[in-house]
């Protein structure tokens, strides 16, 4: 009889990836070990786990992150696969955030899977979907450092992060796409330059 878990090992840039983009190295274990299983295909998805407080009482949640797809090769045991996640935008916001506004230094991640095992079973040839009850998860403690060092190897080390309004930002991409700036931080460099003379010539 399958029975499936995973954890997650480790979380590392990549660093040969064009845009941003992690990769999760997730271990994937049958506690039945004689049973050869052929591969698991199917999504990931990664969630904030966190303690959200009420009058009386306390209530696990989870914020959705980002998902991404994966399958193993065949494997008895237990099986270590490389798992490629980008960074999308509602990511990078969703856990800068938590640890640059609500001052938290480590975040619990909960990684879910949700997809089909194929193995033999009675000499056929058996696709079954992964068990939802209980659910195939685990979590991951991800600290700030990690995650600073993940987004400064895609960023440089002199970025850092500011908040502006959505109507301030839009008028900086037209003026970036107007004139051609290959960055927002070329076209704010260029702004400041410009009020600068404006201010020597009052």
């Amino acid at each position: 009889m399958l029975d499936i878990s995973m954890r997650v090992l480790d979380i590392k840039p990549h660093q040969f990836s064009v845009s941003p983009t992690i990769i999760l190295t997730v271990e994937f274990n049958n506690k039945n070990v004689e049973e050869e299983i052929l591969g698991i295909i199917g999504k990931i998805g990664i969630f904030i786990q966190y303690t959200q407080h009420y009058e009386g009482y306390v209530q696990l949640e989870r914020e959705y992150l980002t998902s991404s797809t994966f399958s193993t090769p065949r494997f008895k045991g237990n099986v270590k696969v490389d798992i490629t996640v980008p960074i999308t935008g509602e990511m990078d916001v969703a856990l800068l955030l938590r640890f640059r506004e609500r001052k938290e230094k480590k975040l619990t991640l909960a990684f879910a899977i949700d997809g089909m095992i194929i193995y033999y079973k009675d000499n056929k040839l058996t696709f079954s979907q992964l068990p939802q009850e209980p659910p195939i998860e685990t979590i991951y403690d991800l600290d700030f450092d990690t995650w600073n060092n993940i987004i400064r190897t895609f960023y440089g080390a002199d970025i850092i992060w500011i908040k502006i309004r959505r109507d301030v930002l839009e008028k900086l991409e037209e003026l970036k796409r107007k004139r051609f700036y290959p960055s927002y931080s070329e076209a704010i460099e260029d702004l400041i330059k410009i009020a600068e003379k404006e201010k020597e010539n009052v």
